[in-house]
């Protein structure tokens, strides 16, 4: 968070600062008196400041208390601030990421440089964004936009999917295998908001796949599935409602390119993987490379798992459209030569 929006927030909840240390090469702290010491520190008091806010323009900011010891990124701090207030502080939650973040959403044909450093959500924030961003099903407009999209809403619980209720955008939860929360993506009902894909908590999607982290490991996964890769969020939340993970295990790229990180995660499962991109130019790009030159994602999966390119029947061009016995042809037929055409 940029010096200025911090001084804002602090200044709001009462915090004043009273120094400031570091320099712009280097992290730059705002100093003030620890507003736990009546409880955290042995004194009770803090009359030598010892609890300094980190300035961070290009991402997040956080706090450290060298007496306390208390320390933790700005949803943190207000969280436990709030809650030995007695205030409910999610709206300034709400706020303090909307400032943190600059920019880090754009539609899927956008490429967007992300860092591949991966900073998972504790549980303490991970719970705080859980209830700025109640689940779907407590909203009728936000059921119906699912309904109409053919999404069960078993399905939107078996995916965790939030919703946004400012932005009127549902979320889906970014998780890793192992269930760690990374940030979410979210799709706005309303095509006049803007932009219509957005992530939230620092989310770097180029490093994930959405759904991986419904596939078993070990000895929960004594049955070893094919791997469905789509593009979008709702590809996946289709496929989920119509019931295929009982035979393959669906994960979306959140984009119609596939990023190494990806490429990784889906050899590391070392099954056969089918992928339905959808039947459009970015599709093409994302699948064959630009111009079938290369460089797509078939070549970067070639040398490691079989693949096969699922082809659509006649008068279908997105997996939105597919019924179950179609993706079940595709990645299970005895003769799907007409459905899917392989590469080894």
């Amino acid at each position: 968070m940029i010096e200025s929006k911090l001084r804002e927030l602090l200044a709001e909840v009462g915090v004043p600062v009273v120094d400031k240390t570091g320099s712009p090469s280097r992290s730059e702290w705002l100093v003030s008196h620890c507003p736990f010491a009546a409880t955290d520190h042995i004194s009770g008091t803090d009359r030598s400041p010892s609890f300094s806010f980190r300035v961070n323009p290009e991402g997040y900011s956080g706090f450290n208390c060298f007496t306390c010891k208390r320390h933790g990124n700005l949803t943190i701090f207000l969280s436990a601030l709030g809650a030995s207030r007695g205030e409910n502080y999610s709206d300034l939650i709400v706020r303090a990421w909307a400032d943190e973040v600059p920019n880090t959403f754009g539609e899927f044909e956008v490429e967007v440089e992300e860092s591949e450093y991966l900073t998972e959500i504790d549980d303490v924030t991970e719970k705080t964004l859980y209830k700025i961003y109640p689940s779907v099903d407590e909203f009728s407009e936000a059921c119906n936009y699912l309904e109409c999209r053919g999404i069960s809403l078993d399905a939107a619980q078996e995916l965790g999917l939030r919703y946004d209720k400012e932005d009127k955008r549902i979320m889906f939860p970014v998780r890793s295998v192992g269930s760690m929360l990374y940030g979410f993506t979210g799709r706005a009902i309303y095509d006049d908001v803007k932009p219509k894909v957005k992530d939230y908590a620092g989310l770097k999607k180029s490093c994930l796949l959405l759904g991986e982290h419904l596939i078993p490991w070990g000895e929960d996964n004594p049955v070893r599935k094919p791997i469905l890769v789509v593009e979008g969020l709702f590809a996946l939340a289709h496929m989920v409602s119509l019931g295929v993970r009982d035979f393959c295990h669906p994960v979306a790229t959140m984009g119609s390119s596939m990023s190494e990180a990806q490429r990784d995660s889906i050899v590391d499962l070392d099954n056969p993987v089918y992928m339905l991109y959808d039947n459009d130019d970015a599709g093409e790009v994302g699948m064959f490379g630009r111009a079938f030159r290369g460089g797509g994602a078939l070549d970067m999966l070639l040398p490691h798992v079989p693949v096969y390119m699922c082809l659509y029947p006649e008068g279908i061009d997105d997996p939105d459209d597919l019924n179950l016995e179609q993706v079940k042809e595709m990645v299970l037929g005895e003769d799907n030569e007409i459905y899917t055409s392989k590469f080894v």
